[in-house]
């Protein structure tokens, strides 16, 4: 059944819904680290659960990290080497 749902799933450079808005912010308007007063304040009228998925999603990709747990969480941002 895994093999069916994957060939559903949506490219990363999909532009729609507000999942790929707010994983869109991360990346380009955050600092390069950050917590969870910065969160509030970008995503004030977002659902935390897109905000949430898509943290999640990022750092399972490897292009986030966290440091810290609870309230005093940090999130940084990892930055690709080119060669």
């Amino acid at each position: 059944m895994s093999e069916a749902l994957d060939r559903y799933d949506l490219p990363l450079d999909f532009k729609g819904g507000s999942y790929f808005k707010v994983r869109d912010k991360i990346l380009k308007e955050l600092p390069e680290e950050f917590d969870r007063e910065d969160l509030r304040r970008h995503f004030q009228e977002s659902e935390s659960k897109p905000v949430q998925r898509a943290l999640r999603d990022l750092q399972k990709e490897g292009q986030l990290q966290t440091s810290g747990r609870g309230k005093g969480r940090r999130w940084i941002k990892i930055r690709s080497k080119v060669n």
